[in-house]
């Protein structure tokens, strides 16, 4: 069980890592650290869902388009492994700037991973609404 721990720890790790990129304008890692099929999700800050990778797909590059010098780190991470299925909660403390607006917030989060073909992948990522985010949006299509 450890080993699976661990590997979900890594997948995790991963995911933080591909989510930094992103808001670096660098969208690859984030692709290659979810499953890609029609039964991922994917709640953001924003609130809104996404079903299905194409939706998930698209919200991330949204954010990559949107968000820039995104600094996301995950603290208090907990992995809780049963089977092929693992998830993890964390409280993510967020730095990141959407148009001229540069914000800090801390959401607590939840994601699953599911293990397949012997890797673990993320298959639903859940943050929680940062009205922070909603009025800088707002804001930029205002301008």
């Amino acid at each position: 069980m450890m080993r699976d721990e661990d590997d979900v720890g890594a997948a995790s790790a991963r995911f933080y890592e591909a989510l930094n990129q992103l808001n670096r304008g660098n969208p690859g890692p984030m692709a290659e650290a979810w499953h890609q099929t029609p039964r991922v999700t994917n709640a953001h800050p924003l609130g809104e869902w996404a079903h299905g990778w194409e939706q998930v797909w698209a919200s991330w590059q949204e954010i990559s388009q949107s968000a820039r010098n995104g600094n996301i780190v995950a603290r208090d991470v907990r992995i809780f492994v049963y089977g092929s299925v693992a998830y993890t909660t964390c409280v993510e403390d967020v730095a990141v700037t959407f148009g001229p607006n540069s914000l800090r917030w801390r959401a607590n989060v939840t994601n699953i991973f599911h293990k397949a073909g012997g890797e673990w992948k993320i298959i639903h990522h859940h943050s929680d609404k940062a009205q922070a985010i909603a009025d800088a949006v707002d804001q930029m299509a205002d301008v």
